[in-house]
């Protein structure tokens, strides 16, 4: 049976806007699967003597914990700096200090990836959002519709009921036109979906009943 991966802030991973990384709602995905992996991104910039500071913040913005300029301005750092010591002499001591100063800082900020706490250049959560209300079945137009169809009775002085007596007399609670104007027509013209009554729109965009047919 598969199991859901465990690199999220939550265990119910969704899909991501762009399908690039699943995403659960109201998270990220976390930089870390484990503390051991923690620790060894964290090493990355000490043992590897600032040669691939910028690593752990490309792979972070691969996975989308972290926003692409990051990246990049590691790697433009990283790619200066190691320019600097390899140009300049060896008692250059600036080089050196900009050198330690680099591992010092990519160690500390790849530690504080997992941390929720630290949210400069993280990418922003993604709301939670609800599911759409499903529709719900109006008893009424039921009943109306049973009647209609099946032949089947509302019970007596129920809505439906009304609602039948109420067509019947050309009269509804609340007109519901649609929309029948003719290319020759003056004005707007429609017929009640409840009682079938013409209607005529007036100059303001209001349904009225037609006095004349």
């Amino acid at each position: 049976m598969l199991q859901p991966r465990g690199d999220f802030v939550n265990d119910q991973p969704g899909p991501s806007p762009d399908g690039a990384e699943p995403m659960p709602p109201g998270g990220r995905p976390r930089m870390f699967n484990s503390r051991a992996a923690q620790i060894l991104w964290t090493i990355v910039p000490i043992v590897t003597l600032g040669f691939a500071a910028a690593v752990p913040f490309v792979t972070a913005a691969v996975k989308r914990v972290i926003r692409p300029w990051v990246a990049i301005l590691y790697v433009a750092v990283n790619v200066t700096v190691l320019v600097m010591v390899t140009v300049q002499p060896d008692e250059d001591a600036f080089s050196g200090l900009l050198l330690i100063l680099l591992i010092v800082t990519a160690a500390t900020h790849t530690a504080l990836l997992g941390s929720e706490r630290v949210a400069i250049g993280k990418r922003p959560r993604r709301r939670a959002t609800s599911a759409p209300e499903r529709p719900r079945a109006n008893p009424v137009q039921i009943a109306v519709l049973e009647h209609d169809l099946l032949g089947i009775r509302p019970e007596p002085g129920s809505p439906a009921a009304l609602t039948i007596a109420l067509r019947k007399t050309g009269s509804c609670f609340e007109h519901r036109p649609v929309d029948t104007t003719a290319m020759d027509d003056a004005h707007p013209t429609a017929l009640c979906e409840g009682c079938g009554r013409h209607m005529v729109q007036d100059s303001e965009g209001h349904w009225q009943i037609a006095l004349q047919q």
